[in-house]
């Protein structure tokens, strides 16, 4: 890997919370102020940033972050982000202190003008609703683009969060689910209980049927058992670390924090696999659901065709993942069909690690990114799908896959990292992006694209091994000034397979 250039960057954020009434709460209007906070008679309609967390950096230092104005506005200073893909993360929780229910109409970003640094908000999405005392943690990252060639930035900029109040006939009250299979708290499934533990064990029981009315599955929901008496490991140390862990970008003190964490988690996937609890079982989620916790459906033997609700918005990390084997390279067992909800926002890093889903796949164009690993070493055979607004594709997303036919990368995609598409199949044309303008390390090695592969002209540079081992594509119309590796040394293979032909234009 070539050497990054060091160099400080400050960047100051500002998150203002603005608040908008729909038609037909002109009563609120005369009230109504950038502040936040709209008020008639004994109604408070009043959106906060209520606490921040403490701040995880990784190749970053000196990050800080402060409410302010009563908590209708967080600054934000990252000034030490030291190389490419430097990073701090700032939780931060927002808290609905009205007596109004506010839903999100809308988040903003404004006034940043580079490229080279990206802001992403998890946990907080649109049509997000704030019911009165309603609390969201959300994990607000600040990263140094990992495609960047610059060796020095300063921005400025805001993100503005737009909230409306919800309609009144749209309002609908929560009802706590009862289900003695099932913990529950309020609409959060927690667990199984000991008559689900029990219930699944017998062998004619196969159906996972998530209660309607259930809008959210905990961390580790389904895998730890009830009554487990080993270590339960810590989810957000396992969420937050994962992806630098695998990329050995934590420091020795981190390192030994996370490796404990996995190992609990670890001897909890050797229990489950041992005992006889849901075992090859079928998976039914409602349409209430709106958000998938950490893990947790991991490790579980399931079976057959899954469909994420259009009602969900939100998959947490290795929320499907079949192991904790950070060695996997194959699915242990075949599935079914895997349909995705069409109003994702998020899919979590190794969400579906390893769980051997066949047939086509479609990524709905409501997701901004395709986490680290989130399809690695699948078993799809069909077409793969990406629908436009789809912007980063990040390391191993559909790596090792038996995709079919043509693959065409939306022109919303300016960014695809390393090893992305590595040994992914396919057997048709390649279309790239027309706003991409670098292809990746790796990133499409060892596919089976076939006919003429067209270099779009804002591509200014191809990496090692991008195309290597792609035999059946038996041309390259390139740019002149496209830089490409034309031969191996001790970063890596050449671009291209040394028999495609390389012809410029």
């Amino acid at each position: 890997m070539k050497e990054k250039i060091k160099d400080k960057r400050t960047i100051i954020i500002v998150l203002a919370v603005i608040l908008t009434l729909s038609v037909g709460y002109a009563i609120f209007s005369n009230t109504l102020n950038i502040n936040g906070t709209a008020s008639t008679g004994s109604t408070n309609f009043n959106i906060v940033f209520d606490r921040v967390g403490v701040i995880r950096e990784v190749e970053a230092s000196n990050t800080t972050a402060e409410i302010k104005e009563n908590g209708k506005k967080l600054e934000i200073n990252v000034p030490g982000l030291s190389m490419p893909t430097a990073y701090a993360v700032i939780p931060v929780t927002i808290k609905n202190n009205g007596d109004i229910t506010a839903k999100v109409k809308e988040i903003k970003v404004e006034g940043l003008d580079t490229t080279d640094i990206k802001v992403t908000y998890e946990g907080l999405a649109k049509e997000d609703i704030f019911n009165p005392n309603d609390e969201k943690e959300v994990n607000i990252k600040v990263v140094w683009d990992a495609s960047s060639t610059s060796t020095s930035v300063e921005s400025s900029f805001s993100i503005e969060i737009v909230y409306e109040q919800v309609a009144s006939g749209s309002v609908t009250t929560t009802t706590p689910v009862v289900d003695s299979r099932f913990i529950y708290e309020g609409t959060k499934l927690i667990s199984l209980s000991a008559e689900g533990e029990e219930y699944f064990k017998q062998p004619g029981n196969k159906e996972l049927i998530i209660p309607e009315g259930t809008t959210e599955i905990a961390d580790g929901a389904f895998l730890i058992p009830y009554g487990y008496e080993g270590e339960v490991p810590d989810f957000d140390v396992i969420s937050n670390y994962l992806e630098d862990y695998l990329e050995k970008r934590l420091d020795d003190e981190t390192n030994l924090i996370f490796e404990s964490e996995m190992a609990k988690a670890l001897a909890i996937e050797t229990y489950n696999k041992d005992s006889s609890r849901l075992k090859n079982v079928s998976i039914k989620l409602p349409n209430t659901l709106n958000k998938i916790g950490v893990i947790s459906f991991a490790t579980i033997q399931f079976s057959g065709d899954l469909t994420i609700p259009n009602s969900v918005t939100d998959l947490a990390l290795g929320a499907f993942a079949a192991s904790f084997d950070t060695g996997l390279i194959a699915p242990e067992h075949t599935k079914g069909n895997l349909v995705l909800s069409n109003s994702l926002q998020r899919i979590g890093a190794a969400c579906f690690y390893g769980t051997g889903f066949t047939g086509n796949l479609v990524i709905p164009g409501s997701l901004n990114e395709i986490s680290y690993a989130a399809f690695f070493a699948n078993g799809f055979n069909g077409n793969l799908t990406l629908n436009n607004g789809i912007n980063t594709i990040k390391k191993l997303a559909f790596s090792l896959n038996d995709f079919t036919g043509d693959l065409i990368i939306p022109n919303s995609i300016s960014n695809i990292e390393n090893s992305a598409f590595a040994e992914s199949g396919f057997t048709g044309i390649l279309t790239l992006s027309e706003n991409l303008t670098n292809i990746s390390d790796s990133c499409f090695e060892g596919d089976n694209f076939t006919g003429e592969l067209y270099i779009p002209d804002n591509i200014t540079d191809i990496g090692y091994g991008a195309f290597w081992d792609c035999d059946n594509i038996s041309s390259v119309s390139i740019p002149t000034s496209t830089t490409y590796k034309e031969a191996e040394d001790e970063f890596g293979h050449p671009s291209f397979s040394s028999n495609i032909q390389i012809n410029k234009r």
